[in-house]
């Protein structure tokens, strides 16, 4: 009987023992595995939004707006390259070194190399920015130029002068007038800035106000000195249309630059991915040989169990008490429950009126909710603070706006634009009061405070509108009765309480946080 039981006994510790060891390398096994998923998920986000990015850049110079889209990819990309190269902790993902043996300085080299260039790209574009808002200041400038050349050209054809002074006259007015045209083509992408030869333009100039060939007219010789002084004063500020002629032609090898630097990362990524995705097969093969070698074990015991099945005694039967029950709760439950309790209590002032107080949006389970919240809340604020400005221009034209006696009045009172602000604000109290009852069944007794105020705001924005309308009715039939179209004193008393009363149930709510009260010194 014991030789019998001993090589059972062995068959069975060994297959418990390689059964545990399977079941330990499947589980470290999947989990591997769901990491190498999530940082493969990462590397293809970050590959797709580099090629998004280099896309984008070559639309820099036309389009304003995808400096603005370049940057947002950019910090997209560095926050996805950060959870790949140190991992997440708020999503349980561990860093890519613990998962792949490779060294990962080149990668970093590369996406450094690859940020720096979409960092210059960004300082030249903003500055090319910068420098196209003096466009029209430059093109007036240069214009205004061309135009005293031509006058001062044509002025001293008129005065017949002799033909040198013409023919200089001329060629300085076609030579401003190419540098027109010049800066025009600068500022269109067209051409590059050619700086004026001030020595020419000066030597040009001197023969028409100095020496034997000078003008004889005095007028045209200050004209020319004039024109002088202006050129020479645009030349000063001519260093912006030169940096923004250099800046278009950097921008554009920058972008080339960038995407060959995206293309150099983009390879060395998807690299990684085929390294990771490959990786980790010997832990899969010995997964399987312990479940197959647990697998023979067990057969090879069941089968020795067969065999000697009639010659061993029946165990007796014993009853086994039932295993009690165990009740657990997990963390996540917990969290959930104190998400939403932190919720509640954001909610909670809402019962008094009180508006400004924000929920907070950076819990997991509830933000969705709180965004919803203080979204619905704001609109309400909105909706409450143009009531009581229309309330307050309703006072102020009933007090600064006396009526004569025999004055006639049209009386057209629209009382749509009221009636729509109170049908708005209702239609975002019951969207509270859906989103109050989508809440668990714990707390009720905060929810029914919330139901119970939203009802009664409801109720007042009822009051308000049928009074608003019933008392604007009263007030013009009251006037067409008494024969006289004029506004008469209980009217108007009745239309100021009516507008008293609706402040009233307005500042009800409150939408500001109170002011602060400096403490005196005692």
């Amino acid at each position: 009987m014991q030789t019998i039981s001993r090589p059972l006994g062995a068959s069975l510790f060994t297959c418990l023992t390689f059964t545990i060891l399977a079941v330990w390398t499947l589980v470290n096994y999947n989990s591997v595995r769901d990491d190498q998923l999530q940082h493969a998920a990462h590397i293809q986000h970050l590959v797709h939004g580099t090629k998004r990015l280099a896309g984008e850049s070559r639309s820099l110079l036309q389009q304003a707006d995808s400096l603005t889209i370049i940057q947002s990819l950019q910090d997209q990309n560095i926050v996805e390259f950060q959870a790949i190269t140190h991992g997440s902790i708020k999503q349980g993902l561990p860093p890519l070194d613990d998962l792949l043996d490779t060294d990962l300085t080149n990668l970093n080299g590369q996406f450094n190399q690859f940020s720096n260039h979409v960092s210059g790209l960004l300082q030249s574009r903003t500055r090319l920015t910068q420098l196209a808002a003096k466009k029209e200041d430059a093109l007036l400038a240069s214009r205004d130029l061309a135009d005293k050349a031509s006058d001062l050209a044509q002025g001293i054809l008129q005065y017949g002068a002799s033909t040198p002074q013409v023919a200089t006259a001329y060629e300085l007015a076609l030579v401003l007038a190419k540098h027109h045209r010049n800066v025009n083509q600068v500022f269109n992408n067209a051409a590059r800035y050619a700086l004026l030869d001030l020595d020419d333009i000066r030597s040009a100039i001197g023969t028409l106000t100095r020496g034997g060939q000078a003008s004889e007219s005095a007028i045209l010789r200050r004209s020319a000195a004039h024109l002088l002084d202006n050129i020479e004063a645009f030349a000063a500020k001519a260093d912006g249309i030169q940096e923004f002629s250099t800046l278009e032609e950097s921008v554009s090898n920058q972008v080339t630059q960038l995407q060959k630097a995206q293309t150099v990362f983009a390879e060395a990524m998807e690299t990684v991915e085929v390294q990771l995705l490959s990786g980790f097969t010997s832990l899969w093969l010995l997964t399987a040989g312990l479940w197959l070698v647990a697998v023979a074990s067990a057969l090879a015991g069941t089968f020795l169990a067969l065999n000697k099945r009639a010659s061993a005694p029946k165990p007796v039967p014993v009853t086994q008490p039932e295993a009690a029950s165990e009740i657990t709760s997990s963390h996540f439950l917990n969290q959930i429950k104190t998400d939403k309790n932190k919720l509640m209590n954001d909610i909670r002032p809402l019962a008094d009126g009180i508006l400004y107080i924000r929920a907070d949006e950076h819990y997991e389970s509830t933000s969705d909710l709180a965004r919803c919240f203080n979204h619905s809340r704001e609109a309400l604020i909105q909706r409450i603070e143009h009531l009581r400005a229309l309330a307050e221009s309703l006072q102020s034209e009933l007090t600064h706006s006396p009526v004569d006696d025999g004055e006639q009045i049209d009386i057209q009172i629209d009382t749509k634009p009221l009636e729509d602000l109170t049908y708005k604000a209702q239609a975002e109290l019951e969207g509270i009061i859906r989103r109050t009852k989508s809440l668990t069944t714990e707390g009720q007794d905060n929810r029914k405070l919330i139901l119970a105020q939203c009802l009664r705001t409801d109720h007042l924005l009822d009051e308000i509108r049928v009074r608003i309308r019933k008392g604007w009715r009263d007030s013009i039939v009251d006037t067409q009765n008494a024969g006289n179209p004029t506004r008469t004193p209980n009217g108007q008393e009745e239309i100021r309480r009516i507008a008293d009363q609706l402040t009233q149930y307005l500042d009800e709510f409150q939408t500001t946080p109170p002011s602060k009260r400096s403490k005196r010194a005692g």
